[in-house]
């Protein structure tokens, strides 16, 4: 993995999904993530799940970054993603459906395109069927929804404006997205499209991940010398520091995630996937 890929789990398949590359050849000039890969915690190891080409196949995006444009559809077990950064021109950020079971998947081409692109955050709502994809813009609407089963895009009116990255995770214990980052948590109800800006503060930047089964949200931040973990709960508004981890390297892109069948976070934190911690 070259970084600014998303890590998302999926509990159909009992792993954890990332757009890497299956080999280590350049096949478009540096853009060459190529391959859904899939993370297998009780046998830590590494799956090729599916492989797509250098411009776009009709079931997988083209070569290159997913930037953060990735969201694990929980309730049908399929790999939502408005595609990547690639250098293949009219091919690059493209809505695609994968479904995990079937192993086959397709170009949506829904009638207005997501407009945001490089360095946004996504996260799927198994509660209404929705993906929600936070982007930084300098104005205007800078969250959107997509409705799968209809294939539509749709802004979601007075939302936060952010000039920095921020993490997005869905609370299905609260159903509300949450969004972290630029010294702000602010959750939004899905059904009244309802912005709420939470009193506390988050503690820094660092990657976030809902925990289904406890139904709090768990951050890792790094520092110098180690990685301070904290978790938010949503309905009280309160940040609690848990014992600080060791050093993890970080790439680019939200590299954390929950597996919910072992009940472990998980994050990846080196370029040739082998800096998995639980």
């Amino acid at each position: 993995d070259e970084g600014f890929d998303s890590f998302v789990y999926s509990p159909q398949l009992g792993k954890a999904l990332l757009f890497g590359q299956y080999h280590v050849i350049s096949i478009s000039d540096g853009e060459d993530q190529n391959a859904i890969l899939a993370y297998d915690f009780p046998s830590n190891r590494w799956d090729i799940i599916d492989i797509t080409e250098d411009a776009w196949s009709e079931h997988l995006p083209g070569v290159g970054h997913d930037e953060g444009n990735v969201a694990a559809d929980t309730q049908h077990g399929l790999y939502l993603t408005h595609g990547n950064l690639t250098l293949h021109g009219g091919t690059s950020f493209k809505t695609f459906s994968y479904d995990l079971n079937a192993g086959r998947g397709k170009r949506m081409m829904p009638s207005t395109e997501l407009p945001l692109t490089e360095n946004v955050a996504s996260a799927y709502d198994p509660d209404h069927d929705l993906m929600l994809t936070y982007g930084v813009v300098d104005s205007g609407s800078t969250a959107w929804l997509y409705d799968h089963n209809a294939n539509t895009w749709s802004a979601v009116s007075n939302s936060p404006v952010t000039t920095s990255r921020r993490n997005v995770v869905y609370d299905t214990r609260n159903h509300v997205f949450v969004v972290i980052g630029g010294g702000a948590v602010w959750t939004l109800d899905p059904v009244s499209k309802a912005w709420t800006k939470k009193a506390a503060t988050p503690p820094g930047v660092g990657d976030s991940a809902f925990d289904t089964v406890n139904g709090v949200v768990l951050s890792a931040i790094g520092r110098t010398g180690y990685t301070e973990t904290q978790v938010y709960d949503v309905a009280n508004d309160l940040w609690t520091r848990l014992a600080d981890g060791p050093v993890m390297t970080n790439v680019p892109g939200p590299s954390l995630t929950y597996d919910s069948v072992n009940q472990v976070f998980l994050r990846h934190t080196d370029s040739y996937l082998r800096g998995v911690w639980a």
